[in-house]
């Protein structure tokens, strides 16, 4: 019941959050409400993430080609799904899906340690935190190095200072 109070609330505070937004954001709103206006940009999305479960469905194992998938949305210009997990459900199946979440999770753990001990890296690690939430609903793995790069030296970082620890070395 609760819930459904706050949800009330929030709703008819709705306007009042949106133009604090612009206040902060004016792109950000504007964005938004064309989208919203528009309609067919947000069932664009739905569309893609459709096509993308469909064709995960048909090789749910390995998944499908990597060249057919450019080719398919390339009439309304878009050529990934905006979702790096579904997208790589789809072109990896759930083997590399697995293996894919595998090494995210190694990753935020990673930086998990080098935040807590204070590593001088750690704030890569951020970086590439943030663009790895980015990629879940916008952009695709392939088009954001930032993750590759931040994966690395995160990894190297955590697996060096994670040595020096074990020999008992000061930083």
């Amino acid at each position: 019941m609760w819930l459904f109070v706050v949800g009330v609330i929030l709703f008819a505070l709705s306007e009042y959050f949106i133009e604090g937004i612009r206040l902060i954001s004016p792109v950000l709103v504007d964005r938004f409400e064309r989208k919203m206006d528009n309609g067919g940009q947000l069932n664009d999305r739905v569309e893609l993430y459709v096509w993308a479960w469909n064709e995960f469905t048909q090789h749910p194992l390995i998944g499908s080609a990597f060249a057919i998938y450019t080719f398919m949305f390339s009439d309304i210009g878009v050529s990934y799904t905006h979702n790096v997990f579904l997208e790589t459900l789809m072109q990896t199946g759930v083997i590399g899906v697995v293996l894919f979440i595998y090494i995210y999770i190694k990753a935020i753990t990673a930086e998990i340690k080098l935040l807590v001990m204070k590593h001088p890296a750690a704030w890569v690690g951020l970086i590439m935190v943030q663009m790895m939430t980015k990629v879940m609903v916008s952009s695709a793995f392939y088009l954001t190095p930032t993750i590759s790069l931040g994966m690395v030296i995160v990894f190297l970082s955590s697996n060096k200072f994670s040595n020096k620890i074990q020999n008992g070395k000061p930083m």
